[in-house]
């Protein structure tokens, strides 16, 4: 893989490549008064000889790797499409897409870390691999477009979002703009009186609490799931997930942390009981 200075101006800004190629220098020409080279000839004479303009050196191509998860192959057809388009029109660079798959992608991840070279740029966990120095931050490369897209692009405690000794440092790539947050019925909710969550959702954790308390009827309702439609599929997923929160979600004592950090893990230990058996393993 290419240097991770050279990944992140080669990932971040798209067309540097054509336009360092446009403002590459001319081929070498003779200096003023330099006389021209004279090649002798057999019989004495000599006349003239003109250099041809020295070859400029072939630049090494880069290879930008990219860890694609999926669960469907139709998932990958528009990154499929854009790969082999920049392809074409970046002669020195070659974009490879690894598909893999979601439960796997880790896998692949820790290969990579383990022969000694870890990824340059991620989407998720970022705030962790800088400070395990895998990542550098896109600062220089983002430069005033900090202060125009940070508002749209990242959250205020965004893992892409690092502040050390008094700056905000922004790292990872907006690549996959996601959303997060939590899909309900808000009609079993109305037809149970707990209110319009369309109007005014749960504010607090205890108030999530009460609406999956009132909704629980297992074995027929389980009041709480993960984003997969089946018990059976986040059963498997689980281990996955428990690996991957490993190190995207260390665990973080520091005295003006530590109080939040105890409050989400007993509310995770209330939200199991109302999940089904099948979605915890």
């Amino acid at each position: 893989m290419t240097s991770r200075r050279d990944f992140l101006r080669m990932a971040v800004l798209m067309t540097g490549t054509a336009t360092l190629a446009a403002c590459a220098p001319s081929a070498p020409t003779m200096a003023p008064g330099q006389a021209e080279p004279t090649t002798a000839l057999a019989d004495g004479e000599s006349t003239t000889a003109t250099q041809p303009p020295a070859e400029p050196a072939a630049k090494e191509k880069a290879i930008i790797r990219w860890i694609s998860p999926l669960t469907a192959e139709v998932e990958q057809t528009y990154t499929h499409y854009w790969r082999d388009v920049y392809n074409e029109q970046n002669a020195n660079v070659e974009v490879i897409v690894e598909d893999v798959g979601w439960t796997n992608r880790d896998t692949k991840i820790r290969a990579y870390i383990a022969a000694g070279d870890p990824p340059q740029m991620s989407t998720s966990v970022t705030r962790e691999m800088y400070k395990m120095g895998w990542v550098d931050p896109l600062d220089d490369c983002m430069a005033d477009l900090k202060d125009t897209f940070r508002d749209i692009i990242f959250a205020a405690d965004s893992q892409c979002i690092y502040e050390e000794d008094d700056k905000v440092l922004w790292l990872g790539a907006p690549l996959l703009v996601s959303g997060w947050g939590i899909m309900a019925r808000p009609d079993w909710i109305e037809e149970k009186g707990l209110g319009n969550v369309r109007e005014e959702p749960p504010q607090t954790w205890d108030d999530l609490l009460a609406l999956m308390k009132a909704l629980h009827n297992a074995p027929s309702v389980y009041a709480y799931n993960d984003r997969l439609a089946s018990g059976t599929d986040n059963g498997a997923l689980a281990p996955w997930a428990f690996a991957s929160n490993g190190l995207e979600n260390l665990a973080d004592f520091r005295e003006e942390k530590k109080d939040a950090y105890i409050e989400v893990l007993d509310f995770m230990q209330q939200m199991w009981s109302y999940c089904s058996p099948d979605a915890v393993n």
